[in-house]
């Protein structure tokens, strides 16, 4: 499965994002849901596009995708 500290170091990236991107999408989203290192957030219509360009542009090898 990989290092026992994955899990650690995924939660700290995560709350980094969160800290610093999140409050910059206040007025996008509606709401965010977070569970270890997979996400789930509801946007306001027609702002998914740039929600999405705000979250992948954190980190590069962050890669995130609508369903």
């Amino acid at each position: 499965m990989g290092s026992p500290l994955g899990l650690v170091l995924a939660n700290i990236h995560m709350v980094e994002l969160k800290k610093c991107i999140i409050p910059t999408l206040s007025d996008h989203l509606i709401s965010w849901k977070r569970y270890v290192d997979d996400t789930l957030a509801f946007g306001k219509i027609g702002m998914h596009e740039y929600v999405l360009d705000r979250l992948n542009s954190f980190e590069e090898k962050l890669n995130s995708h609508m369903t």
